[in-house]
């Protein structure tokens, strides 16, 4: 019982960083995102 414990207690840090990398990893490809949007809208403003 004791080895289960403990691996539990040493899943969950693990978990938690890598939900914090994904959530930090997304929300900066939003914000790539939004970016390329206005820009390819300043674009064709331009062109037209």
């Amino acid at each position: 019982m004791k080895p289960q414990i403990l691996s539990g207690k040493n899943e969950c840090p693990a978990k938690e960083k890598t939900a914090a990398i994904l959530w930090r990893m997304s929300s900066e490809l939003i914000g790539v995102y939004l970016w390329f949007l206005k820009f390819s809208n300043v674009l064709l403003k331009l062109i037209q």
